[in-house]
């Protein structure tokens, strides 16, 4: 299972951690995982982008554990991305529930 962990403060993202595996490998005969590549896909992008824009450094990615954890501040940029990447992601877990359970809290 995939699970996603969401910090909230206020109307602001402020950490996104996820860990696991959806374990869905034979969809439509293929030994592709469909959910855990649209979760990756997320991840990556948000990654990119906080590099883009110089904002990396709150990024720790362990891939023995298979996790990514994200932590963002109040910067208008970095708030856009990981706001993108947190409705993505909560679209997918919607969508999978079976595969991916999403917890928020406001901290």
């Amino acid at each position: 299972m995939v699970r996603i962990l969401v910090h909230r403060q206020g109307g602001e993202v402020r950490l996104i951690h996820v860990s696991g595996h959806a374990q869905t490998r034979r969809l439509r005969g293929n030994e592709k995982d469909l959910i855990c590549a649209a979760v990756s896909v997320t991840m990556e992008n948000l990654l990119q982008g906080l590099s883009l824009i110089g904002h990396d450094s709150n990024a720790q990615i362990d891939e023995k554990e298979s996790s990514v954890r994200v932590i963002a501040d109040s910067d208008p940029m970095e708030q856009l991305l990981i706001q993108t990447a947190y409705r993505t992601l909560k679209g997918i877990a919607e969508d999978h529930e079976k595969y991916v359970e999403m917890h928020e809290m406001e901290v």
